[in-house]
């Protein structure tokens, strides 16, 4: 059985994936991790967790799944700013429209 810590997987994973994305492209939002685990109890009384890969080759192995995922926050905090940006410019836009509405409002208010 070939075992991994969770640590080495998840930057395994990581790593991978990025060096497979294509140039001009991103990872969207997080990544989910479903994997399966074996805990074993150590000698000096703690528990070791691995990620499973292959055949449990001992009875005092216990498989778990588990479900996390992970977001990179530089991403994030690029799409918040982005957003932010791009709101700015939604309001900054609708205030001049509405200074232009205004204008003809009052040139109408004016011919009457």
């Amino acid at each position: 059985m070939n075992e991994l810590t969770i640590k080495e997987f998840v930057q395994k994973t990581i790593s991978e994936i990025e060096e497979a994305v294509p140039n001009n492209y991103e990872i969207d939002d997080s990544i989910l991790f479903e994997v399966s685990v074996t805990t074993t109890k150590s000698s000096s009384g703690g528990v070791d967790i691995k990620i499973v890969s292959g055949k449990l080759s001992d009875d005092k192995e216990i498989t778990h799944k588990i479900e996390f995922s992970i977001a990179n926050i530089k991403q994030q905090e690029k799409k918040v700013n982005d957003l932010i940006k791009n709101f700015n410019t939604f309001l900054i836009s609708l205030k001049e429209l509405s200074s232009k509405i205004n204008l003809k409002d009052q040139s109408t208010d004016l011919i009457k």
